[in-house]
């Protein structure tokens, strides 16, 4: 009786560390180059959930997943107020885009773009060497954008993988 009752603790266990294993989300690298890397998130390394690029002074950054593209920018001062709507600019070259950036917590703030304006947004900062970034009384942060066509390329690999599709709305 005792050795079933200690099988089924072994069993129970067993279970309970499988399913969360199951539960947990990994983080896969992608590509790294210049100032720029992919890279994507998954559970059970094999449905992925998003896919990413960031700069690797961790201002500006992008995702996408089955529902939804971001513009993703850090604070690494940590100041913002979560909740908060905060108006951003960005620069490249002689165009100047304007986005409402909701506060997700005090470093980072995120824009859900139309698939259209993201589309369009990856194309400018492609042919750019740099983007100049505003909000705020923040100092203007300059963001290179050296490999960052590259990473474009393994970003859209890992979107195309994921078969994330949906309408430009």
């Amino acid at each position: 009786m005792m050795f079933r009752n200690y099988l089924f603790l072994v069993y129970s266990l067993f279970l309970f560390c499988l399913q969360v294993k199951a539960a947990e989300q990994t983080y896969h690298l992608d590509g790294h180059e210049g100032n720029w890397t992919a890279f994507h998130y998954s559970h059970m390394k094999q449905q992925i959930d998003s896919c990413h690029v960031l700069s690797n002074d961790l201002v500006l950054g992008f995702e996408r997943d089955a529902n939804n593209v971001g513009l993703i920018l850090w604070d690494s001062k940590g100041k913002q107020i979560p909740g908060k709507n905060k108006n951003i600019a960005l620069t490249i070259n002689k165009e100047h885009f304007l986005f409402t950036m909701k506060t997700m917590d005090k470093n980072m703030l995120m824009n859900r773009l139309n698939l259209r304006d993201f589309n369009y947004l990856l194309q400018k900062l492609s042919y750019a060497d740099l983007v100049v970034v505003e909000y705020g009384q923040q100092p203007v942060n300059i963001v290179d954008l050296l490999g960052l066509p590259s990473m474009l390329s393994k970003f859209n690999y890992c979107i195309s993988q994921a078969k994330f599709g949906f309408s430009e709305k």
